[in-house]
């Protein structure tokens, strides 16, 4: 049975594309999740 473990992937094939790793939220959207939905700054 092959280990299928995240780390062990396919390299990309010809033709296909990456996809783009995770980016920040802009400030206000966070502000706004911190202050009026109440949850932890830390996580936001």
């Amino acid at each position: 049975m092959k280990d299928s473990m995240f780390w062990n992937r396919n390299p990309t094939k010809e033709g296909e594309m990456k996809l783009a790793g995770p980016k920040g939220i802009p400030g206000l959207v966070g502000s706004y999740i911190v202050v009026e939905m109440k949850k932890d700054p830390d996580w936001v």
